[in-house]
Parts: C-alpha cells; sequence; structure tokens
C-alpha cells in the first residue's frame, strides 16, 4: 500500500480539488484515477488530505481536474503533473467537437481549450435544417450549455453555409446577445442574395430582409450582439484549393497565444463594387478572405472555407448588364423597393426561366485542423473527434495523449441547401 508520502504534488493538488467538486466523488472513485499495477493507494490517504494534511498545498484549479479526469478517460496513465500549473511539462489541449441532432442539417461545434490555463477558442458551423426548428433551437441551447462547462466566454468563429430563411433566422437567433469575434460568411452578388430572399418570399418588410440587403450591417446590428469583424469567402470557380503537401511535425510547446483569429485577406471581387455596405472602406470590420485563403490560430490551428461557383448559375455580362439598372434603383429608391424587385425576378426568369434550378445553391464548406498534420504531437488529454479521414494513434513520442497520423487539408465538412 502506498501513502501520501508516494504522491505527487500534481496528486496531491487534484485530490484536493476532487474532494471538493459537486456532486462530490467518493474516496473510490478518486482513488481510480490514481491508482495503477504496481500501485496501490490505501483509502487512508484521502482521509489524510481531506482531515488538512499538506495545507500548504492549495487545490488545482477546477479546469485542471476536470482536463485530468477527460484525459484519463482516453488514456493510459496520464501523468497528474502534466495538468497542473507549475507542473506542466509540454502543453496540454482539450478539443470537443460536436455534431448536434438537428435533423435533416448540420448544426456543428467545436471548442479548444488549455488545460488548467490560458485561451479557449470555440467555433461554429451552421448548415441550418430542414426540420423543425425546435431541434436548432435545442442544439444552440445545448451548445451554450457546452460552453458554460468548458469556455471559452466568446464565440471565436461563426460560419453559415447559405441563406434559406430558416436558415437566417437560427442564425440571428444563436448570435444574439454573443460576442463574435469573426463571422464568415460566403459572398453572394446583391442580385442573387435579393433573388434568394424573393425566392423564400422575404418581403421587402420583412425584418430578416435586410440580412439580404447588407448582410454585414444588418448582423454588425443585432440587439445585445458583438460582433467584431465579418469576413466574406468569395466563390472559387474551379476545384478550389490544392491539398497542400503535409507540414513538418509540430516540434516542442504549442501555445494558443491570445487565441485571436488570423484570416489571410484579398481584394474584395469585382461585383462588390455595386454592392451596398461592401464597398471598399465603407467598414472597416469588413474584409474578404483571399483566394484559397485560411483563418489561422498562429502555430496551432487553421480553418479552411471553400465556396464553390460551380452551384451558382451562370450569368453573362448582357444579363449583368440588364440588373445594373434595376439595382441601382432598389438601391437609391427606398420607397419603390418591391417593384424594382418584381423587375429583378422577371429579368431573371427571363434570363434562366422560371423553373430553372433554385437560385440558393450556394454553399460554404469549412474544413479544420491542426497546422502539422502528419505525425503531428498535439498532446490532447482527451479527444473526441468525428471528422472523416482522421484516426487517432498513440505514438510513441508524445508526452500525453493522441497524435494524428494523418489528416488530410482536402477532408471538409460540406453541406448544401439542395440536400436530401
Amino acid at each position: 500500500m502506498s501513502g501520501a508520502k508516494t504522491l505527487t504534488v500534481g496528486e496531491i493538488r487534484l485530490i484536493k480539488r476532487m474532494l471538493a467538486l459537486n456532486p462530490p466523488l467518493n474516496n473510490q472513485q478518486i482513488l481510480a484515477h490514481f491508482t495503477r499495477p504496481g500501485r496501490d493507494i490505501n483509502h487512508r490517504v484521502i482521509a489524510q488530505i481531506k482531515g488538512g494534511s499538506h495545507s500548504n498545498l492549495a487545490p488545482a484549479t477546477l479546469a485542471e481536474a476536470h482536463a485530468y479526469m477527460a484525459a484519463a478517460g482516453t488514456i493510459i496513465r496520464p501523468s497528474p503533473d502534466k495538468f497542473v500549473q507549475g507542473g506542466v511539462q509540454g502543453t496540454a489541449f482539450e478539443l470537443i467537437l460536436d455534431w448536434w441532432p438537428v435533423g435533416q442539417g448540420l448544426f456543428a461545434t467545436g471548442i479548444i481549450r488549455r488545460f488548467g490555463r490560458g485561451s479557449s477558442i470555440g467555433w461554429v458551423f451552421d448548415c441550418g435544417t430542414t426540420s423543425t426548428k425546435s431541434l436548432l433551437d435545442d442544439a444552440i441551447m445545448f451548445y451554450g450549455d457546452r460552453r458554460d462547462h468548458c469556455g471559452p466566454d466568446r464565440l471565436n468563429l461563426v460560419t453559415i453555409s447559405h441563406f434559406d430563411r430558416d436558415h437566417i433566422s437560427g442564425f440571428v437567433a444563436l448570435l444574439r446577445g454573443q460576442v463574435v469575434e469573426l463571422v464568415l460568411l460566403p459572398y453572394v452578388p446583391l442580385w442573387q442574395r435579393l433573388m434568394i430572399a424573393i425566392e423564400n418570399r422575404i418581403g421587402a418588410t420583412d425584418e430578416i430582409f435586410g440580412f439580404f440587403v447588407d448582410p454585414a450591417g444588418f448582423l454588425s446590428g443585432l440587439e445585445g450582439s458583438e460582433i467584431q469583424r465579418v469576413v466574406f469567402v468569395p466563390s472559387v470557380d474551379g476545384e478550389g484549393p490544392k491539398p497542400q503537401p503535409p507540414d513538418a511535425p509540430i516540434d516542442g510547446p504549442v501555445d494558443v497565444g491570445d487565441g485571436n483569429l488570423k484570416p489571410e485577406l484579398g481584394q474584395p471581387p469585382d461585383e462588390v463594387s455595386d454592392d451596398l455596405g461592401l464597398t471598399a472602406g465603407s467598414d472597416p470590420r469588413v474584409s474578404f478572405l483571399a483566394e484559397a485563403g485560411r483563418i489561422v490560430v498562429p502555430t496551432f490551428w487553421e480553418f479552411v472555407p471553400y465556396n464553390d461557383a460551380r452551384m451558382l448559375p451562370r450569368v453573362t455580362s448582357a444579363f449583368l448588364s440588364k440588373v445594373a439598372p434595376i439595382l441601382d434603383r432598389f438601391r437609391t429608391d427606398h420607397a419603390n423597393r418591391v417593384t424594382a424587385l418584381d423587375d429583378l425576378k422577371a429579368a431573371y426568369d427571363q434570363n434562366f426561366g422560371s423553373f430553372s434550378r433554385p437560385r440558393n445553391l450556394i454553399s460554404l464548406s469549412l474544413y479544420s485542423g491542426p497546422l502539422g498534420v502528419r505525425q503531428s504531437c498535439l498532446r490532447f488529454g482527451r479527444l473526441i473527434l468525428l471528422a472523416l479521414g482522421t484516426r487517432q494513434t498513440d505514438f510513441p513520442n508524445c508526452t500525453l495523449g493522441i497524435c494524428f497520423s494523418t489528416v488530410p487539408r482536402d477532408v471538409t465538412a460540406f453541406c448544401s441547401s439542395s440536400a436530401t
């Protein structure tokens, strides 16, 4: 039997915190986290710590205890001292990916937090749902509970894939009252956004019509919300970014720093010159991602979006010339916007046919994954990883946890409004 003298400082501090958990753990549950072959700890050790022994040691933080307990459920005998500040060697993170049950659709969220200290990163990828709205409402509520438990205190990245009426309404509900570092939207020209609104029977007097007129301005004006940046992803007419050669392994400590996102920005497409609220310099919070650009958490994580132009109706210069004066009237004559919308629909139907493919076939895909993708030791304590194309592999040079054997860059989470 081992006594208190055989426990490390990290173990004693973790036990102190476990004794104070609510609901409390019993002695056997606590001992199970520290017992291993050849080391059987006596129940009296818990009683001694509970009675005030080692009073010079403060309990571990709640986050440190949660991190260690999560790791113990995934990793064989994780080292307790790696999870307690002052005894951590290397860097340990927790990655939580959730695909919430929203019926026919997709609502996916992710959280990365540094065990016991440092910044957390949280993101949402919202493809909406064609099922009952209550499923999405429940998912938003449950994700809120997850954030309350795991952090972070703000949403770093929120992405919407397309612009259905119910989708936009759910997106607005998600953003209300939130602090959001960056909202990522597919860029769609004004004429096509208005056609999407028409197809969804959204009139000029509807509250969410403002989103289709000026997406960035509408979202930035949501009551109780603080949206710090809006970044548009221009469409790509082609195969999209080619998978890059695998990065070198991550060597040494990994630090998320302040957790702020660094988008790789570029020039706006030509259509922006006719767009409301998106002209150059109109709002310093609004920008455009570079072609094949990424959003990076420096040295650590990347988000790679893709806006597929091949899903859009093919337009000619003649059609754009025809709708240009209609858009001018829409922008300048607010009293007659309904008439301008009717004229736009007539021009569209004349060019493409009234039974043409749906106007809302836009769909923004989003890949996310670690920088350093082949044999990259990220030292995750607890890993819930459901993305296609990945697998969990024990790797001898990991100081803690899981290595990615291969995470291909071309694996994406994809959905579209035409999904069946």
